[in-house]
């Protein structure tokens, strides 16, 4: 993420926009791209240098309810 940073930086300096603004717009960019690639189940969490990407699983038991759900959608 460090040679995005560096990118950023050179964009909004070339632009004359905000660094912020410009390091904003490019976090919910890949946010979105994330979500619309491995979908609505993951946790995104974005800070100055990394994106982590996590997956929320939830585990039950076999004869649990919501398992009926997943197959009837």
């Amino acid at each position: 993420m460090e040679r995005i940073a560096d990118i950023i930086e050179s964009i909004a300096n070339e632009k004359n926009l905000d660094i912020e603004s410009v390091k904003e717009k490019v976090i919910i960019a890949l946010i979105n791209t994330a979500k619309r690639i491995y979908g609505q189940e993951y946790d995104f969490f974005v800070d100055r240098k990394n994106l982590n990407l996590y997956q929320k699983i939830t585990v039950v038991a076999d004869n649990d309810e919501r398992l009926n759900e997943n197959k009837e959608s």
